[in-house]
C-alpha cells in the first residue's frame, strides 16, 4: 500500500485527521492542479473534467464541510 493509498484510507474513514496540505497531495494524486491562489481561497481544476474546487484554508486547515464534499467527490466519481 503506497502513502497515497494510506493517505486516501485515513480521509475517507475520518476527513477531519487530515491537514490542508495532505488534502492537497491527494487532489494532485487525482489528477487536479493549483490554478490560482487568492487570499486564504486556494482554487483547483481537474486536467480532464475541468471540474473546479475552491477552498478556504486559515492555519493550514479547511472547514469540514469542504472535507465532506471533497469524500463525495472522490467517491462518486475519481474511485
Amino acid at each position: 500500500m503506497t502513502r497515497k493509498d494510506r493517505l486516501l484510507k485515513k480521509f475517507l474513514k475520518n476527513p477531519d485527521s487530515l491537514k490542508f496540505n495532505e488534502i492537497e497531495k491527494l487532489l494532485l494524486h487525482f489528477g487536479y492542479r493549483r490554478v490560482r491562489i487568492n487570499g486564504s481561497h486556494y482554487r483547483y481544476r481537474h486536467r480532464l473534467s475541468r471540474d473546479l474546487l475552491t477552498f478556504p484554508v486559515h492555519h493550514n486547515n479547511c472547514k469540514r464541510k469542504y472535507k465532506i464534499e471533497l469524500v463525495k467527490l472522490i467517491i462518486n466519481k475519481l474511485l
